[in-house]
């Protein structure tokens, strides 16, 4: 059963990085591509569903002893990616923390998010992915599953480039002193 779990975590995960990557891109560089982006999530779903359901139980075999250490840092993590998500949905709301509102064909404008948590981090919502990564990781005791977590930090650090070249694009100076007083990820 945990196996079941973790293969339909791990095809559900991977594909977000890639895919903000290609929307920030989209954005920056095609903007009527953004829908294109958008929705080729799917696909993405659907191929990495199909590749680890099929090929990819060999995996699993990789695994490491679990201590109570293990189990309280993991505890501690994914409470801090709670506290982070909570926080991240009240501020923004569901719909603009799922992107939506950077697909949407319409032209209203949205105003530059600097209060909240975001007055501690600019890319707050590129934590709390790779940190419930790894508390799943060290709980359930696959390797596979703390390399996703490692893959994810990179793959959403590489994301926040594109993403400040966006907002740059849309706000200007504005964003260019808010990337001087507030940090990429909480440490300056």
């Amino acid at each position: 059963m945990i196996e079941l779990f973790i293969k339909t975590f791990i095809a559900f995960i991977f594909p977000i990085p890639i895919w903000l990557n290609l929307l920030h891109l989209a954005i920056l560089k095609k903007p009527k591509l953004k829908l294109v982006a958008y929705f080729s999530i799917g696909i993405y779903w659907l191929l990495l569903f199909w590749l680890v359901f099929f090929y990819f139980t060999p995996v699993f075999k990789y695994t490491f002893d679990k201590s109570f250490w293990h189990y309280l840092f993991a505890i501690i993590t994914m409470i801090v990616a709670l506290t982070l998500d909570i926080l991240l949905i009240k501020q923004l709301g569901l719909k603009r923390l799922l992107t939506v509102t950077e697909v949407k064909q319409d032209n209203e404008e949205h105003e530059l998010v600097v209060q909240g948590i975001y007055k501690y981090a600019r890319h707050p919502r590129y934590i709390s992915i790779p940190l419930w990564v790894l508390g799943i990781g060290l709980v359930t005791g696959y390797v596979i599953v703390l390399w996703l977590s490692l893959y994810m930090f990179i793959g959403l650090w590489i994301a926040t480039f594109l993403e400040e070249a966006e907002l740059i694009q849309r706000f200007g100076q504005g964003y260019i002193n808010y990337q001087k007083r507030v940090p990429k990820f909480f440490i300056f």
